[in-house]
Parts: C-alpha cells; structure tokens; sequence
C-alpha cells in the first residue's frame, strides 16, 4: 500500500537485494546486500542451489526467471531446456548458455541484436571445464590467512559474473571438443576505516586462458575474527583496470576505486567509485554501459562509470600546498570530452553522488558553481513521480523514483522508504520490499501501513511468525482501519496469506 505525497532529480541507486538470514531467536547477523539484483540473479540462486554450485552465464539476459525453483537437478534441467538454456556441469562451476548458440545461424542479427556482421561459428562443445583460482591481490601481497574460507563463503552467497566463452577471440574458439576457462577470485585485507577495522575486498574475475573483461567485488569486514560478508557489487568493466583505495569523499573511509578502459581505437578511461558500504558514488543518470570491453551488462545489473577522454582528480591536478587541509575537502573529479555530452566538466559530490557541473572551455582546474543541493521539494517531486508511475503499474521506474526521493533525504524518510518497499512487493521482489519495509518500521515505529506491508512480503516468503508479528502489529496501531478486517482473516487463516 502506497503512502502519497507530492514531488524531480539528483544521481541514480541501484536497488539491493538482500539474503535474509535465520538465526532461531539469536541475534541476527548483518544482512547480505546484492546490489543491482535482476530476475538473472534469482535464477542462477536457483541453480546454485540446485546443483550444489555456484552459477556463471554467456548471453543470457537479465530477465530469465524461474519461478518456482524446481527441487531437483532433472526438474530443473527440463525447465531450462524449454526455455531454450543449455546448462554444463563445469567443474567447480555450473555453467549455462543458450541452446541457440549451438545452432547454425546465417542471420547474425537475429542471434545477435547490433552485434558484429558475421556470426560466430555454431559452437561444437562437448563440455566446458571453469578452473577456481584463489589469488593474491597482487603479487607483492600476501594471501590472507583466511583466503580459502573467505573464497568457499563468496562462493555459497555472493553472485557470479558472466563468462562470455562463446565471444573467446583466441583461435580456435568456439572450439569442438572440451572448453577450459577460468574463474579468480582475488582477495586484500587491510584496513579502509579510520579505526583500523579489517575491511575484506574481493573481485571475482574471469582473467586466465581467455582474457574477460567483466568483473564483480565482494565487500567484507572481520568481525571478532569471523569474515562477515555485506555486500555484493554490480558488474563492472576491468579491462586494463587497477582497483585502488583512497578516501575520496573526506568522510575518514577509504572508498574503493576502480580504473579501467574500453576498447576500440582509443582506450579511453573509466572510474567507478563504491564507498564502504556500497554506494557507487559516480553512478551517472546518463549510462552507457555499451563501452564496456565485454558489454556483457547493461544499466540494470551494471556499473554506470564517469567515462571521458581523460579523467582525473582535483588534488592530482592541483597539486595543494596543503595536503592534509585538503584532505579535509571531498575532491573534485576533472573530465575531458565527457561521455554525456563531448564536453569538459568538473564533478562535485552532491548529496554523496559525483554530478557533473556545467560545461567548461579552457585548462583545467575551472571554477564553476557548485551545483545545487537537492531539496525536500525535490525529493517530494521524486515520490510524487513515483506514485504517477505506479499508476501506470511501471513499478520498477516508480521504485527508482522513490529511492531518488529517500536518497536525497539522508534515506531517513519513512513515507519514501514505505514507498520503495511497496514498489519492490509490486514487483514481486520480495525480499528487496521486506529490507525497505524494515527500514520503514525502524525510522517510524507507529507507521502502521508499513507493518501492513511488511506482513505481505513475509508471508509471500513463507516467513509467517514475522509476517503475524507484522500483521499483529498493523492491528494494534489502526484496529479501526478499512484493511482491519482482512488482517484479522489472514491471520486466522493457515498459512498466511497475503
């Protein structure tokens, strides 16, 4: 149930997905968060938990879902058989590839939407093998202590990255016969934080016998000594990358830098920023996610990076004479030949996300106005954008909008917040709707709508004594309510239902 308010625009946020976890009355551990979820990555849940292992894909898009999860390996395999998907038993991974590709195509086209001329060759495999390899961050750091535990808990939780073996340029792919691939998952520990905490950064790539270029982090911390995994990151472009650790924003945290590079005749670079707790703090409204040296993600499951001629920060340019005032001041990101627009733009950080400035002629630094903050009307604009969208039953656009508005709030708004929750149980993601509709109750505990909701995506999960909590709860605040009635039938009638 939608709470209306009024409401117009700054930055963009992935949505996060997260793994609830049961713990039988003990204290709850922080949650997972698979930030840039699709319906792609529910699936390939599935099939992890169906087979035993983790799942990687080539050319499958984003929208593949299979619901209900088949119970077992059979069922599952059938399902996907008639959703026209090959699936290999890969080694260490499962492996899965539309049965098309194994088919003669003369119309490249149709096989491949604005893809090159030429079709590639009908694969011929008769079986793919994908190698696992725990690696050192880089070859002048050691491996921590807990490298394998660390890399066994990414491969039971946090997802996976296309592998593209079918696109391989090597010669000899699509090859006859057996594929081998690999799978690396690199891994630092250290210290981001300004109290020392051991941060645990992880990128699973797909660098080995054929180089790709796609790639996704995993953010955990050690906590009494235990690895805890909290977030998982969008893909993103690491061709020609380096991945790197600098406190960018001035909030006493390191954030986690990546630079990579596009092919094509110029090499040109890209910087995608995440701070600690996950928030890609250079995602762009305008994205194009096509430059990216695989294009194997798009602005749903992907990375939206500042991308330019040249790219570079205020204090590598500027050269402060005081380095550690300037310390104190978020920097400035300078860029030639922008993306967007073709022209040169210094990006401030606005409400935690870097926007561009106006246009600017001449060398580098400039002085253009700072741009203005978002407002209340603004977000206001935003929910009320929202609401209209959900009119127009465009529920994944509306949650957009209502995570705008709770974005240039400070996310402490519990009408923008319920909003988002009850857009996300629209769209059947329900696990999403239950950490929107948690943060709701937590910021206002007498909103008694957002406990209505709450109680649905529970129940549509199966968790039925926190859905009756919920449901419980709604009646206690508003025993008078229109929804009164049916609540008291829901919870009268086993199991739930919502």
């Amino acid at each position: 149930m939608l709470q209306a308010t009024l409401s117009k625009l700054v930055g963009c946020i992935l949505g996060a997905f997260l793994l609830a976890v049961s713990t039988g009355g003990q204290e709850t551990p922080p949650q997972f968060r698979y930030l840039g979820s699709t319906d792609r990555d529910a699936t390939m849940r599935c099939i992890a938990s169906v087979y035993g292992k983790p799942a990687l894909w080539d050319r499958i898009g984003t929208s593949l879902l299979i619901q209900p999860c088949p119970a077992t390996p059979a069922e599952l395999t059938d399902v996907l058989t008639r959703r026209g998907i090959r699936i290999f038993d890969a080694q260490d991974f499962m492996y899965v590839v539309p049965e098309k590709l194994f088919q003669f195509c003369d119309h490249p086209q149709e096989l491949y939407p604005g893809g090159p001329v030429q079709a590639w060759p009908t694969l011929k495999w008769s079986s793919i093998t994908v190698h696992l390899n725990v690696q050192k961050w880089s070859k002048d750091e050691e491996l921590p202590a807990q490298a394998n535990q660390i890399a066994k808990q990414i491969l039971q939780q946090a997802r996976m990255i296309p592998l593209a073996v079918s696109q391989g340029p090597e010669e000899g792919f699509p090859n006859k016969g057996a594929v081998d691939a690999d799978v690396n998952i690199a891994i630092w520990q250290g210290s981001l934080g300004p109290a020392g905490e051991q941060s645990v950064v992880a990128c699973i790539n797909g660098r080995g016998r054929t180089e790709f270029a796609t790639a996704r982090l995993v953010y955990g911390e050690l906590r009494d000594g235990k690895y805890v995994m909290l977030w998982g990151s969008p893909l993103f472009n690491i061709l020609h990358g380096n991945i790197y650790f600098a406190d960018i924003n001035a909030d006493g945290w390191k954030e986690i830098l990546i630079d990579s590079s596009n092919y094509g005749n110029h090499e040109y670079p890209m910087l995608v920023i995440f701070d600690h707790e996950g928030h890609e703090i250079t995602r762009q409204t305008k994205c194009n996610t096509a430059i990216a040296a695989d294009a194997n993600f798009t602005a749903e499951d992907g990375t939206c990076a500042i991308f330019g001629e040249d790219v570079d920060f205020s204090n590598d340019v500027n050269f402060p004479a005081d380095p550690e005032e300037a310390a104190k001041l978020p920097q400035d990101i300078y860029v030639t030949s922008w993306d967007g627009d073709g022209q040169n733009h210094t990006f401030k950080l606005v409400k935690g996300i870097y926007v561009p400035g106006p246009p600017i002629t001449g060398p580098f630094p400039p002085a253009p106005p700072i741009p203005p903050e978002p407002t209340a009307a603004d977000a206001a604009g935003h929910n009320n954008q929202g609401l209209e969208l959900m009119r127009q039953k465009n529920y994944s656009s509306a949650e957009l909008e209502f995570e705008r508005a709770s974005l240039i709030t400070g996310y402490k708004n519990p009408l923008y917040a319920n909003n988002v929750g009850f857009a996300y149980y629209m769209e059947q993601r329900y696990d999403l709707a239950v950490y929107w509709l948690q943060k709701t109750v937590a910021l206002d505990p007498k909103r008694a709508v957002a406990y209505l909701n709450l109680g649905d995506a529970l129940a549509k999960l199966n968790r039925n004594p926190e859905a009756r909590d919920a449901y419980k709860k709604y009646l206690e605040l508003a025993p008078n309510s229109k929804a009164a009635p049916d609540v008291k039938e829901k919870l009268a009638a086993p199991p739930l239902k919502p």
